[in-house]
């Protein structure tokens, strides 16, 4: 899935738990940090990433997601998400 707000993350993986009939996920990883078709240096990117991972935590408090993380993210993108992190 291409990332997009945190709402949209949320009901994502809530439809995944929904088709799989099951009722959490041992991991979710936010794949990539960025948006499709949208300038590299765009703030987008920053905000996104941002909604997407505190929805990621949403679900994880929730029980839904036992572990989260992220996979192709460099350095910069890695010292942003633990910025914001709970």
């Amino acid at each position: 899935r291409e990332m997009t707000s945190g709402d949209n993350t949320y009901n994502a993986v809530i439809g995944i738990l929904k088709r799989l009939n099951t009722t959490y996920l041992d991991l979710c990883l936010l794949h990539w940090p960025g948006v499709s078709r949208v300038r590299h240096d765009s703030k987008v990117h920053k905000d996104k990433r941002a909604e997407a991972w505190r929805s990621l935590e949403k679900l994880h408090s929730e029980g839904k997601v036992r572990a989260i993380g992220v996979s192709n993210f460099e350095t910069r993108h890695l010292k942003e998400i633990l910025a914001i992190a709970k």
